[in-house]
């Protein structure tokens, strides 16, 4: 049980080190990146960081809308030590970590919660759009690769049965969440949607510059479409924080377009690792900063 339980977590590690024995030749990645061009990295860590500064205020602004007292460069430090144990994990890790956090500090711990999962929810339709947007812009590419297969749904339908009759049974909680829940969408719905179109265009502008700063020849389109699928199987627990399964994927679709594997695991490892890391220490700095400043204000 314990090693089934583990399962999940080495299932990427073991697959990238797969990849690298398998497709990469390491020497060929290191010279990528040191003919990168540093314009465009520093364009598309600038972007990163401006979509991340989106996702902080967002929060900011929903708390302070249900009266839940923070600052916003304490957030803002929360926020980015938070996903950087996100980086190495799950993307659920932050949101647990930054959520008690505030838990701790404020009584409204369900309203707190509910903040996180609509924030979440909120970014995850953000990326379906996207996806099948870019999917349906490079449909021709994919079209022999596409097969439907009914099993998944079946399953999801058996999860539905089995989920719903325990909410029934466990309706009064249940009911006091839901309503909580509704409440934080019906008072924040539009500026929420604002805020994810705001953060996923600098998504979408870090990620082409991203292909741009590796010299990557291939249509913008296919490379958000690339990234919209990156951050989805990111999301997916069967890896830690998409590491190895996200570099096969990348590997595969850049074949498509004739890009080689270690241009594919090169942009993989720039886009969801490189540059999130350097922009959150960033906005941990400015944060550290920010604090200072505001205490000594106060002194």
């Amino acid at each position: 049980m314990g090693l089934l339980k583990r399962l999940p977590t080495v299932i990427g590690p073991i697959l990238l080190a797969y990849i690298f024995t398998r497709y990469i030749n390491i020497s060929e990645v290191v010279k990528i990146f040191k003919n990168a061009s540093l314009s465009f990295l520093l364009a598309s860590c600038l972007f990163n960081t401006l979509l991340l500064y989106g996702k902080i205020h967002r929060l900011y602004f929903m708390l302070k809308k249900s009266s839940i007292s923070v600052g916003f460069f304490c957030l803002s430090k929360t926020y980015a030590t938070s996903n950087f144990l996100g980086q190495i994990s799950n993307v659920f890790v932050s949101d647990i970590v930054n959520a008690g956090v505030l838990m701790m500090q404020n009584e409204k711990k369900m309203r707190i919660s509910n903040i996180f999962v609509f924030n979440r929810i909120a970014d995850l339709l953000s990326v379906i759009l996207l996806f099948v947007i870019f999917l349906a812009m490079n449909i021709k590419l994919l079209k022999n690769y596409l097969d439907v297969n009914y099993k998944p749904v079946i399953l999801f339908s058996c999860i539905l049965m089995i989920i719903l009759p325990c909410a029934l049974f466990f309706r009064s909680r249940f009911l006091l969440v839901w309503m909580d829940l509704r409440q934080v969408v019906k008072e924040t719905l539009t500026v929420v949607f604002l805020y994810s179109g705001f953060i996923y265009f600098f998504y979408c502008l870090s990620a082409v510059c991203d292909a741009m700063a590796l010299h990557l020849g291939m249509p913008k389109s296919y490379i958000l479409l690339s990234y919209m699928m990156g951050s989805l199987i990111t999301v997916v627990p069967i890896s830690v924080a998409g590491i190895g399964t996200r570099d096969f994927l990348f590997i595969f679709l850049m074949s498509l377009v004739a890009i080689a594997p270690e241009k594919a695991v090169a942009l993989s490892a720039l886009g969801f690792i490189i540059i999130p890391y350097v922009s959150l220490f960033i906005i941990y700095a400015i944060s550290l900063i920010g604090i200072r400043y505001e205490n000594r204000c106060h002194c």
